[in-house]
């Protein structure tokens, strides 16, 4: 099965079988239609200057990390090996971090392939990679952090990009990612358009206001700040803001608290609602 994900560098399809499933940010391929631009009424746009909802789905190197520190595990010198370009799949969240010193959740995947002395990439055994995780997870508790290992091939720790940089440059991994802490970005909710936006921690969530009078919707406008792996769905809903303000979105994030489901605002209208001329 195809998955959507939406990120502040467009929307991303991947398969429920990789590493975004392992990290629990994904959601259902019926999720973000309109994040990802599919809409029949509401005009979005992909976030980043964007629509629904964006975290940083681009994929790409993070930049260099730091190399290998010289305290290895006795029996872990495999984890000296520098990765010649560390894969970070969230490139804006990897950047970001590198400039705050906020602890964040960093999923560690461990490479199942090696290279040999010709140079050529060979398959690992089961073993061979339990062996990596655990060296990986002994390097950690070095470093003073608490991993958490999960399944045969990757590891999540929390911690702020400096406490767990040494380890990132290890060719024993294959890419990592970042994530808020316990995926809790309910900070994001107090954030203004221009903080969400520059959040990559967060996404804007856009819907169109509600003329009750008229009955009818107008532009795309901003309506919140969510975490980056909120939940939305792909259901044409009818919410009303603390001000008594009713908005309609074409696929409604449900974890917005100021922006509770009410379908007596749209109860009269047509759906999706026609445009305020």
């Amino acid at each position: 099965m195809m998955t959507w994900f939406v990120g502040k560098g467009g929307c991303v399809m991947v398969g429920s079988g990789s590493w975004w499933g392992r990290l629990g940010v994904l959601v259902g391929s019926v999720a973000l239609q309109a994040a990802c631009g599919e809409t029949e009424n509401s005009g979005s746009q992909g976030a980043g200057g964007t629509t629904s909802a964006g975290g940083s789905g681009t994929s790409g190197g993070a930049g260099s990390a730091g190399a290998p520190g010289d305290n290895l595990p006795a029996g872990c010198e495999m984890l000296a090996e520098k990765h010649p370009d560390p894969n970070c799949i969230d490139y804006a969240r990897c950047e970001q971090v590198k400039t705050e010193n906020e602890p964040r959740a960093f999923y560690l995947f461990i490479a199942d392939t090696a290279t040999d002395e010709a140079g050529n990439d060979v398959a690992l055994r089961e073993q061979e990679i339990a062996e990596r995780v655990d060296c990986l997870e002994r390097w950690l508790e070095q470093l003073g952090l608490e991993p958490d290992v999960h399944g045969l091939d990757d590891i999540v720790v929390d911690a702020t990009f400096e406490e767990v940089e040494p380890v990132l440059g290890t060719a024993v991994l294959s890419a990592y990612s970042v994530a808020c802490v316990d995926h809790d970005c309910d900070y994001c909710f107090d954030h203004d358009e221009k903080a969400c936006a520059a959040d990559a921690f967060c996404l804007e969530y856009r819907g169109q206001p509600l003329d009750e009078t008229l009955e009818c919707v107008g532009e795309v406008a901003f309506a919140g700040c969510l975490g980056h792996d909120a939940y939305c769905a792909q259901a044409p809903s009818y919410a009303r803001d603390a001000a008594g303000q009713c908005w309609w979105f074409s696929s409604y994030c449900y974890d917005l608290p100021h922006l509770p489901l009410d379908e007596t605002c749209g109860e009269s209208f047509t759906d999706p609602p026609p445009a305020c001329l």
